[in-house]
């Protein structure tokens, strides 16, 4: 545990020899990691289930005027959230 506080310390050193410019940058490449990781989540795990939902809404809205029948199975994309 005692490593962790060393590198702690070089890091202060570090930034303490760079003044308040050096703390900017530090603070502006954290916000600039923090995005990235967001994005990298989003095209992951949002991005797929998105597209999906929206292949759905474009085929249903092409296939609506087709659609006459009542008892039609096909229809069932068009009932709210589906």
């Amino acid at each position: 545990m005692w490593w962790l506080v060393e590198e702690f310390e070089s890091i202060r050193r570090f930034l303490g020899m760079g003044g308040d410019v050096l703390f900017a940058i530090f603070i502006l490449s954290f916000l600039l990691w923090s995005v990235l990781l967001e994005r990298w989540f989003y095209f992951l795990a949002v991005a797929p289930r998105m597209a999906k939902k929206n292949a759905r809404r474009v085929d249903c809205t092409l296939r609506a005027p087709k659609l006459e029948r009542k008892d039609d199975p096909s229809r069932a994309c068009l009932t709210p959230g589906h």
